[in-house]
């Protein structure tokens, strides 16, 4: 059993960053991990299905080490802005370190933390070796997942600098990449086109 106080310290690190991006991953985090359970052949553990929504939200909270000025740029990074964006896997992974170091916690929130430093480690990593911030191509089963929706929303929302793709085009440019479990993307499209199916019969 995981105490409310591991979730509350979780939820106050999650809220040291901007929570739009946050936001919208966690409406399609619970039918996306519903789904891989239900038509993958992986082995997850009940900490790992139940608090997969806040694994999810943890995944960002090392950019609040990051200056505004580059979070907000409207041009294209220098290398060394990018170079400090991409700070924020490891930052976001000291922070957690940090967090619950000196706490006696039990296995199951210890399973629960541990998650959340791969997501946060591990989620700008991809499968061919050409993420960061180790260029590794084994690459943990959370952070996978974390980096699909992460990469999904990024393509999927307007910013300053870029027009947003439509979900379908998303959708299909990850599938195409080679950098990601494409078994995983298949069940994204399938949240995907129920979401739309429901908006539609609402309508």
């Amino acid at each position: 059993m995981i105490r409310d106080f591991v979730y509350q310290r979780l939820e106050s690190m999650i809220n040291t960053v901007p929570t739009e991006h946050s936001q919208s991953l966690n409406q399609y985090a619970k039918d996306f991990i519903k789904g891989i359970q239900e038509k993958c052949d992986v082995t997850m553990s009940h900490v790992f299905i139940e608090n997969f929504p806040m694994i999810v939200a943890v995944h960002d909270i090392g950019k609040k080490h990051i200056p505004d000025y580059i979070l907000e740029k409207t041009t294209q990074l220098t290398d060394d802005e990018y170079e400090c964006v991409k700070r924020h896997c490891i930052l976001g992974y000291e922070d957690l370190q940090k967090a619950f170091n000196n706490t006696s916690l039990n296995k199951e929130e210890r399973e629960l933390i541990e998650l959340c430093k791969e997501s946060c480690l591990y989620h700008h990593e991809r499968l061919d070796g050409s993420g960061y911030p180790y260029g590794y191509k084994q690459i943990p089963l959370i952070a996978q997942m974390v980096g699909i929706l992460d990469s999904f929303d990024a393509m999927t929302v307007n910013r300053c600098y870029k027009k947003a793709m439509s979900k379908e085009e998303a959708i299909k440019n990850l599938i195409q990449s080679d950098k990601y479990n494409e078994e995983f993307i298949y069940v994204l499209s399938e949240v995907i086109e129920d979401e739309n199916e429901t908006r539609n019969s609402d309508k």
